[in-house]
């Protein structure tokens, strides 16, 4: 569980700091590969550690629900704009 946390942590900043769709799907890309790294870094640089990959199944769980909660983000923002932009919202 503690996987699916901090890459769902992770992949939702880094979803954040880019406003477009394929910038999104690039982070997350970016995101998951990072996180395979790690999990094979571990594996090389620790005696104590290995790679299981149950744990890469659950930084790419993480990693998809970070990356769709940017995406909400970014869509729910980008439709309050639109409606702003109208003048619809904030109307008195």
């Amino acid at each position: 569980m503690a996987h699916v946390i901090v890459w769902t942590v992770v992949a939702a900043f880094v979803g954040l700091t880019v406003w477009t769709w394929r910038g999104l799907a690039v982070a997350a890309g970016g995101v998951l590969a990072g996180s395979i790294a790690v999990e094979f870094a571990q594996g090389w640089l620790s005696s104590t550690r290995t790679v299981e990959f149950d744990d890469v199944v659950a930084n790419a769980v993480g990693v998809a629900v970070g990356a769709s909660l940017a995406g909400l983000a970014f869509a729910t923002w980008s439709a309050v704009s639109s409606l702003v932009g109208r003048g619809s919202v904030g109307r008195v």
